[in-house]
């Protein structure tokens, strides 16, 4: 009994006890609470930056898709800028072209205009008052005969003007002796008559603006001289006035057919030793391009820088030997560029290769004959070797020089090339 009535008793002092656990265990569970005021409009901030951050990464998303495209419409304007720009530059290029083709033309026809004009002659102030062509000949070759004492065959003559007589000689022998002798006429008062040559509109603009020139240093006390393209002048000291030198550069430039008609020629110097300042001032005065020069007596090949900048390309004898025959060629400044070759053969034989014409190759030849006194076995090798070096020649081929030629009869079938000789 007394067990069970104890087993009893702490079932009853167990339950309240269970109770008061579950009650308290009920109290301490933790409620949901709203958050304070001041954490709510931090979170909207927070949210407002997440929005703001959001549409700012958008509108760079943008952005940068605009600049690409942006990118590819500056390359694109690039592209077509530098396609212009090429289109421009072929353009002026044709331009260009189309400029020295008709300069060219002009030149070419002038100077065949010139050729035409080389054997005529043209009397001012000369009286003669019939029409006829042939009686016109007639008095004008009495007139010459008369004051000139010399004797011209004439082709044709007539009046292109009051006093003005146009004559056509048969040969340029007979036009050289009258511009020889027209001096004679000089200074006759009773006779004011002048010869001159017939020259093209170009050539007349030239020597108009010549004589305005030659007028201006007259009224400065001057004396002056004026010949075909030319002006010389000096102060009275024998010294040439360095305006007439000048403008005689100027005119010849002007005059030059740009690289498209060369002005080439030979000279027989005798040596050029301690003459090149000499051959430059000379060479300049006249407007030479490539010029062949023979008998330097200048040892040793190379080349030289002259004043100016022309270049001077030598070929002589070897150092240890007597200074004797050489050959040399003086190409002006502005042609060095076409220059793309020389081969010095021998002291008598010089050889260049130059590109001045684009379609084809233009070789030049400076050649200095052996004398006739020359052993026959000398002048036997010069002629071979000249001969196989104009062989071995490509495209235009120019030789210049002094072959050492013979006053002899004129060679009828050869005449228009090598003249009287």
């Amino acid at each position: 009994m007394s067990d069970g009535g104890s087993t009893s008793m702490d079932e009853t002092s167990k339950r309240p006890r269970e109770e008061e656990e579950d009650a308290f265990f009920s109290k301490s569970k933790k409620t949901t609470r709203s958050p304070p005021t001041k954490y709510k409009k931090s979170d909207e901030k927070l949210d407002k930056i997440m929005y703001i951050i959001q549409e700012m990464k958008e509108e760079l998303t943008e952005m940068r898709k605009d600049h690409k495209e942006y990118r590819e419409d500056i390359k694109m304007l690039r592209l077509e800028n530098e396609k212009l720009r090429s289109e421009q530059e072929k353009v002026k290029k044709e331009n260009e072209e189309i400029k020295k083709e008709i300069l060219r033309l002009r030149n070419s026809m002038d100077h065949l205009e010139s050729d035409k004009r080389e054997r005529n002659i043209v009397l001012t102030g000369l009286q003669i008052d019939t029409q006829i062509p042939k009686d016109i000949a007639s008095e004008v070759s009495d007139f010459i005969k008369t004051n000139l004492s010399v004797d011209i065959k004439i082709n044709s003559a007539r009046k292109i003007g009051q006093k003005i007589i146009w004559v056509e000689l048969e040969n340029l022998e007979d036009k050289a002796r009258v511009m020889t002798d027209k001096s004679k006429l000089k200074g006759r008062k009773d006779l004011p008559v002048y010869i001159n040559n017939d020259l093209t509109a170009n050539e007349r603009n030239i020597q108009r603006e010549i004589r305005i020139k030659a007028q201006e240093l007259k009224k400065d006390g001057k004396s002056v001289k004026i010949g075909l393209h030319k002006i010389t002048s000096d102060d009275g000291d024998g010294k040439e006035d360095d305006q007439a030198m000048d403008m005689q550069k100027r005119l010849v430039h002007n005059n030059k057919v740009n690289s498209d008609i060369w002005k080439f020629g030979t000279w027989n110097v005798r040596s050029l030793t301690g003459k090149e300042e000499e051959l430059v001032e000379e060479l300049e005065k006249v407007g030479i391009d490539i010029l062949g020069i023979t008998e330097t007596k200048r040892k040793g090949v190379g080349e030289i820088v002259l004043t100016g900048g022309h270049l001077l390309i030598y070929s002589g004898v070897d150092k240890e030997r007597r200074a004797s025959e050489g050959v040399a060629c003086y190409i002006r400044k502005e042609n060095i560029q076409y220059l793309r070759n020389w081969i010095a053969v021998s002291e008598r034989i010089l050889k260049m290769e130059l590109d001045i014409d684009k379609k084809v190759e233009t070789t030049i030849i400076v050649a200095y004959g052996p004398n006739e006194d020359k052993k026959a076995k000398v002048k036997d090798a010069f002629w071979e070797q000249l001969s196989q070096t104009t062989e071995e020649s490509n495209g235009r081929l120019i030789i210049l020089g002094d072959l050492n030629g013979r006053v002899g009869r004129k060679d009828e079938e050869t005449g228009d090339t090598i003249g009287l000789y």
